[in-house]
């Protein structure tokens, strides 16, 4: 089962909680850190707008609050503002907590376990510098990230040390500003009695010491090894006759807990830190700065990545021209793109990587593009798609323009792992030339399809086509739902379903073929007899208007040969549901397998609903590239299903049966892979001082039944692969230095670098850029550089002994 072994607040996944309702009779991590950030959009959005009636509508009991997010949603819209930026950065947040138990859940200090008060407020410190530090450098996500993590970690101190036990109400001024704890039990104090599992009473009333602050030992091993004398951490169980190993402890996480009566105490005060602590983050910044952190305006990029070689010149002048269309267009659509961003490349250079605030200056960057100001050296195009991505803000639209292939096999792990990280799609608009070749056709194919995007055929002589399809993204951006997503694969026909709460839709369709026939069946049974609203060789665009009941239902399509599809409806009603598949070795070292492995089972999936309310149950369907059903689930704990991965790559579709009976279906545009490669980095969190070098040790496992030559690539440590020979069902650990003067502070104390591991298997060990790619594994690992290691002031809150 997923999170079997959970060391703290329940994490809000599978059975312990729905953290899309916030409506469930315990507290845990997700719900805590939600309602805390709810808050502060409500202080935010008052103190900006100067709308005070807002805090009427919000009430937290015992950590848990009800959802707020249509309420916010209908206060950012008066300002012209999508709540969708909010629902992100929210989500980022949350699951950045969440996440925590499975990458740092050996690290004791990480959950403040073991007794491990210094090192766990060192690194509760650490996080938050980090978290400053990254909204100083305006990157928005690491920051959501660096804080998401904190959280976990501060919530974690009242669950399992004895603050609660102790009298105290109120969160601890010292976590988190610097300082070591107060009283705390050194490790000869006896602080626990032992108890049987049948002993309620005595395990209630555990604690031997008043005045000192401890907290429960975890063991990852059985029998539970415990200092003799100290406090149990405790695991789930119900009294009255469960093994007293499992059962005495101290921990609050949840109902089940060994103190679960101090259970809604824990989370009402961990909420009341929560919310003091961002508050002082918030207090720390400007509001401009604190708006973006939270999503509380609108963010999102437009990337062009242009190939500037010589013999694409035409293709430059026709971005030229699109541009200087989408000067005047832009200025039609309410949301604008708060930024735009140039990533200029040829075969052998990249950059420099140009971000501009305004469309004119966009456009001013195009004309001015020629090879002569591309700096950086690189091997391969996907060097000027990664910096584009590191840039971006989260769920950018990015159009990748070229005619050639990559200069090595296939690398494009870093990117797809970026990808995934600011949760953007990649369109890739390719030039076809005499020198395309099938294979180049397949990998850039293959990478759209990968991340969400289309693979488009574009004729360089059209731009007024090209710049059609363009606008027609930019107002896809907000407000528009994905309900079907096919790639094109043996694949003619299909079908869709338009809800009630449709005003509009627009097909997307994209062929390999010049001669490709389209037809749409309405739901009434007759066929839709209408012109593409865009029409060239590879691509068509419809514009559909909802105007009556009759256009709700199933719509069918056919394609008179192989087809890629895409719908996209008009819609605030908002689900998506992403996927964790996490996995634990023989050292219980918990990691998030990306992608999943074949057949692997305990992996979960997570809806989340802008207004939950709506929602009466939903099921998971897992869709191959042809579009067959191979597996539907249907979710019994809310909005959390646990799910067993199919043999071949999927694409999940998430199907809601709304209050009022009607249905709605939602598809993830991204084709998820498997694989039977994975990684685990050893012996995290990653943390060095600056100018010093690290040691990082990891293992690889190769879960074939062969044996495969794979490369792993480190994005910003490695300069060239490393490669192995792993023998089938077989590990291979192995070791790299990393040096931290590679990571520069710039009048900073701590810095948050996500660092991209990646691995690709092949089958023989040629490394020549026509091997097949047998397996891919990739995972974005933190790394905190800090100027010197964090030194703890003197306590100012002292545990009340009276």
């Amino acid at each position: 089962m997923l999170f079997g072994t959970v060391t703290c607040f329940k994490t809000g996944t599978c059975w312990f909680g729905q953290p899309a309702s916030l409506g469930v009779w315990e507290s845990n991590h997700y719900l805590i850190t939600t309602c805390a950030l709810y808050r502060l959009a409500i202080t935010h959005l008052q103190d900006v707008y100067d709308h005070n009636y807002l805090a009427a509508d919000f009430q937290a009991i015992n950590g848990s609050c009800r959802d707020v997010h249509m309420i916010i949603t209908t206060e950012l819209a008066k300002f012209n503002i999508s709540s969708r930026f909010f629902r992100l950065a929210r989500e980022e947040i949350a699951l950045a907590n969440i996440m925590a138990d499975l990458i740092y859940d050996p690290a004791s200090y990480t959950h403040f376990d073991n007794e491990e008060f210094e090192n766990g407020s060192k690194f509760v410190m650490m996080q938050l510098r980090a978290a400053q530090s990254s909204l100083a450098r305006r990157e928005w996500q690491y920051a959501r990230m660096a804080i998401g993590f904190m959280l976990h970690s501060m919530q974690d101190f009242y669950s399992h040390s004895n603050w609660i036990e102790l009298g105290m109400r109120e969160p601890n001024r010292d976590l988190a500003m610097g300082r070591r704890l107060g009283s705390t039990a050194n490790k000869d104090t006896r602080t626990c009695k032992s108890c049987n599992g049948s002993d309620e009473d005595c395990i209630r009333n555990n604690l031997i010491v008043d005045q000192y602050l401890t907290t429960g030992y975890f063991s990852y091993t059985y029998p539970i090894q415990t200092p003799p004398g100290k406090c149990h951490h405790g695991y789930t169980c119900d009294f009255p006759g469960e093994n007293s190993e499992y059962c005495e402890g101290i921990s609050k996480d949840s109902m089940y807990s060994p103190h679960r009566h101090l259970h809604y105490t824990a989370a009402s005060v961990a909420y009341s830190a929560t919310t003091k602590v961002l508050n002082e983050l918030r207090a720390s910044t400007n509001t401009y700065t604190f708006g973006k952190f939270l999503g509380l305006t609108n963010s999102f990029s437009l990337v062009f990545v242009i190939d500037v070689s010589n013999r694409l010149q035409p293709l430059v002048g026709m971005i030229r021209t699109v541009t200087s269309q989408l000067v005047d267009s832009v200025q039609n659509i309410s949301n604008k793109p708060s930024n735009y961003i140039l990533s200029p490349f040829n075969g052998s250079h990249w950059g420099p990587i140009r971000v501009v605030t305004k469309i004119n200056e966009f456009f001013d960057l195009i004309e001015s593009l020629n090879e002569t100001k591309l700096q950086h050296s690189s091997k391969h195009y996907y060097d000027s798609l990664n910096e584009a991505l590191k840039a971006c803000e989260s769920e950018s639209l990015v159009f990748f323009f070229t005619d050639a292939p990559s200069h090595e096999p296939c690398p494009q792990g870093p990117t797809r792992a970026l990808t995934r990280l600011k949760k953007t799609k990649i369109d890739v608009l390719f030039v076809n030339s005499s020198q395309s070749t099938s294979e180049t056709i397949s990998e850039l194919n293959h990478f759209a399809v990968t991340t969400g995007g289309l693979f488009i055929n574009i004729d360089i002589t059209q731009p007024k086509i090209n710049g059609k399809f363009i606008y027609r993204r930019l107002q896809e951006t907000l407000g528009y739902e994905c309900i079907l997503f096919e790639s094109m694969s043996n694949h003619s026909e299909g079908v869709f379903m338009i809800d009630t709460t449709a005003t509009s839709f627009h097909i997307n369709v994209v062929s390999s073929s010049p001669s490709i026939a389209f037809q749409l069946i309405e739901p009434m049974g007759s066929m839709l007899r209408r012109n593409p609203s865009v029409q060239s060789d590879y691509l068509q665009m419809f514009s559909i208007v909802v105007t009556a009941q009759s256009d709700v239902g199933q719509w069918k399509y056919t394609c008179s040969e192989d087809c890629v599809i895409e719908v996209n409806m008009k819609s605030e009603f908002r689900c998506r549901t992403q996927l964790y598949a996490p996995l634990s070795n023989e050292l219980s070292e918990g990691i998030v397998v990306t992608p999943p492995l074949f057949n692997q089972s305990g992996v979960a999936t997570m809806t989340t609903c802008d207004d939950p309310n709506q929602v009466s149950n939903n099921s998971i369907q897992l869709i191959s590239t042809t579009g067959d059903i191979l597996s539907e689930y249907l979710a019994t704990n809310g909005f959390i299903q646990e799910i067993k991965i199919p043999l071949q790559s999927f694409r999940i579709r998430t199907c809601i049966t709304r209050h009022d009976g009607t249905l709605a279906y939602r598809d993830e545009r991204p084709l998820i892979e498997i694989s039977r490669i994975m990684m685990i980095v050893h012996n995290q969190p990653l943390v060095a001082i600056s100018g010093e070098r690290l040691n990082v040790t990891y293992t690889i496992q190769n879960d074939a039944n062969r044996c495969l030559y794979v490369q792993l690539d480190i994005d910003g440590v490695l300069k060239n692969s490393k490669w192995y020979s792993i023998n089938s069902k077989s590990p291979r650990s192995d070791f790299i230095i990393i040096d931290t003067s590679q990571y520069p502070l710039k009048n900073e104390t701590v810095r948050f670098i996500p660092l991209i591991f990646t691995l690709q298997a092949f089958k023989d060990n040629k490394q020549t850029a026509s091997d097949e790619i047998l397996f891919r594994h990739e995972q974005i690992v933190p790394f905190y550089v800090q100027d010197s290691d964090i030194h703890l002031e003197a306590s100012n809150h002292f545990v009340n002994t009276a």
